[in-house]
């Protein structure tokens, strides 16, 4: 019997059966700030494989990300699933350097827009903890400014498939909140920011 009690006991909490937060049809908007983004990930590897490529002749130096700043909105579907849409925005700078001379700079924006799922597994009054995934299109604007003049600037587009995997994501408060989020994508591996109940 003791052993009945606690398994209805840990099914009860992580259900968010009985808690009082946020439940079906409750709507969320978020705004928030990462750092160490898949985003970048790629675009490094790209600069390492364009370094590899050309036997050095180019190499990429001095990168700057200011972070990656998102907003997301998020629908409760049920006490436990919501499903949202996410657009986040990340510029990323450096130098571009020929046989170890400056030759340019590279500003690159990248926008990425996302579909989204959380799992929220405790879900009280004024905290919430959660999981979940987003799977994602990112679309980059890249711009080369030369300072050879022998070489012309440049603008370039990529794009790419993206995702983000948030391990354990908090929320503290109750219609004005703020939360953090741990995991790893295109928000980054820490993400921290505000949200709302609408």
């Amino acid at each position: 019997m003791r052993r009945f009690k606690i398994i209805t006991l840990v099914i009860l909490v992580f259900t968010g059966v009985q808690l009082t937060g946020q439940e079906k049809g409750t709507e969320e908007l978020k705004i928030g700030y990462g750092l160490a983004t898949s985003t970048q990930l790629v675009y490094d590897i790209s600069d390492i494989f364009a370094t590899v490529f050309t036997d050095g002749y180019a190499t990429y130096t001095d990168e700057s990300s200011y972070g990656a700043l998102n907003i997301d909105y998020d629908y409760s579907v049920s006490n436990v699933i919501s499903i949202g849409m996410s657009v986040t925005y990340e510029q990323i700078r450096n130098n571009v350097n020929s046989n170890n001379k400056l030759i340019g700079k590279n500003i690159v924006g990248f926008y990425t827009f996302a579909a989204e799922v959380s799992f929220h597994y405790v879900r009280k009054q004024n905290f919430q903890m959660y999981s979940g995934v987003g799977l994602a299109y990112t679309y980059g604007t890249l711009k080369f400014n030369s300072s050879d003049p022998d070489i012309d600037s440049s603008d370039d587009k990529v794009s790419l498939g993206n995702f983000n995997l948030t391990g354990v994501g908090v929320r503290f408060g109750n219609k004005f909140g703020g939360f953090a989020e741990f995991g790893f994508g295109y928000k980054g591996i820490a993400s921290a920011g505000f949200s709302i109940m609408l």
